[in-house]
């Protein structure tokens, strides 16, 4: 019995640790909670093979995803461009997230776009990652600007 409930504990652990080694892709924008709400999205257009998209994943983006207690809790999300499964827009429509990209001008990855709940772009993107030192605060700057940008539409 007490083997067993120890392997249950190992168990629970390492899913825990395994649940949030990921970030929410990006499959669906039309949730019309959402739209009532006011909030940032934060989106990492990514690829596949992008070891630097990897890096701002798991160097950046899951750690604030972990913060419980975060001032500016946006909404992560990440699109990878050279999927071909289909996501949900902002109106309902159905779009590849390539189109859903090149809307906002996101060719080169990474890049994080910042949007409000209608889908329009509240701060300028941050394309690539060229100190690492100072992304994090970008990032989190980027995301407060995002905020104050909401409340004054």
């Amino acid at each position: 019995m007490i083997k067993q409930l120890i392997a249950l504990c190992l168990l629970t652990v390492a899913f825990s640790a395994q649940a949030k080694d990921s970030l929410l892709r990006a499959t669906d924008f039309s949730n019309t909670d959402s739209h009532q709400n006011k909030h940032v999205y934060v989106v990492l257009v990514s690829r596949y093979d992008c070891s630097y998209c990897d890096l701002v994943r798991e160097d950046f983006l899951l750690p604030l995803e972990r913060q419980a207690n975060r001032a500016y809790p946006a909404q992560i999300r990440e699109l990878k461009v050279d999927s071909n499964k289909l996501l949900v827009d902002f109106d309902g429509a159905q779009i590849s997230p390539k189109k859903f990209a090149a809307r906002y001008n996101a060719s080169f990855t990474p890049t994080l776009l910042f949007l409000n709940q209608d889908g329009a772009q509240v701060h300028q993107k941050l394309v690539g990652i060229s100190n690492k030192e100072f992304y994090g605060y970008y990032l989190d700057q980027a995301i407060e600007q995002s905020y104050r940008a909401l409340n004054t539409q």
